[in-house]
């Protein structure tokens, strides 16, 4: 009856609800947004139900790669389960690994943008938003060519397989910025997305 249907549909909503705030709950335990992207508790995370690593690997993947749809959920409890077994996964141009205690979710570098012009107003990788114009640089990855030139200190502090994929400004194969890494560097784009905590409170 539309009674019952009615009630269904209410009790599907109260459990979304339920459901995002417990992913919500547990990424504040346990995850943390860092410069390159999303990482979580290891010990932590696969003590979760299932239900509540589902919502926040997906909720991540979709802000990671800035996405408005969810990946398919068989697909997703796959992919878990190879990471949980030390094998790196790509899906929807995420990359999700394992290291030192913590799963990362980053941005896949085979996914992102060809490097851009660097124009006032410009978006590169449909995430980043360029907030000067500067002669003859350009927007792309940081790539192995951008890592050899970042300071040694700067890749002691992140896993080498995330850092391919971080946005960087260049001129002529100079490196002239990293962003999303490098505090001084970060007036050169602006992030579209929100902060992964307020993105979570809608997905």
């Amino acid at each position: 009856s539309a009674e019952k249907l009615g009630l269904m549909a209410q009790h599907m909503a109260h459990a979304q609800k339920v459901l995002q705030h417990a992913a919500q709950v547990a990424f504040d335990a346990i995850g943390e947004q860092t410069p390159i992207g999303l990482a979580f508790r290891e010990t932590d995370f696969w003590t979760l139900e299932r239900d509540i690593q589902t919502r926040l690997i997906s909720a991540a993947i979709m802000w990671t790669s800035n996405v408005p749809f969810r990946p398919r959920y068989d697909t997703l409890t796959k992919c878990l389960g190879q990471v949980q077994t030390g094998h790196a996964q790509t899906l929807m141009g995420a990359l999700m690994f394992r290291r030192r205690g913590k799963i990362y979710v980053v941005r896949e570098y085979a996914r992102c943008a060809e490097t851009v012009a660097m124009l006032m107003g410009a978006v590169w990788d449909n995430i980043w938003r360029i907030q000067n114009d500067t002669s003859e640089a350009q927007v792309g990855c940081l790539g192995e060519k951008g890592v050899a030139q970042l300071d040694p200190a700067c890749k002691k502090l992140f896993p080498s397989r995330a850092l391919w994929a971080q946005p960087a400004i260049f001129q002529n194969d100079k490196l002239l910025a990293a962003p999303s890494l490098i505090e001084k560097d970060a007036a050169y784009l602006r992030d579209l997305r929100p902060k992964f905590r307020e993105f979570l409170k809608g997905h």
